[in-house]
């Protein structure tokens, strides 16, 4: 059983986290040829303030 876990800035939409978990399980389906129905992800998101990155990689949204 994979385990996928993603960690980003809170603030994405339902939709937004949808989409990225079946576009994760749908490339480790193609790569690893792992079942599809064997699916286990978390996302796990965090305040803007408790999230630092340098200046130059920070994003907008």
């Amino acid at each position: 059983m994979p385990l996928v876990r993603i960690e980003m800035k809170k603030g994405k939409s339902k939709e937004y986290k949808k989409t990225l978990l079946d576009c994760v399980h749908g490339g480790l389906v193609e790569a690893f040829g792992i079942e599809e129905w064997d699916r286990f992800q978390r996302i796990i998101e965090i305040d803007k303030d408790d999230f630092e990155t340098a200046p130059e990689k920070q994003m907008t949204s």
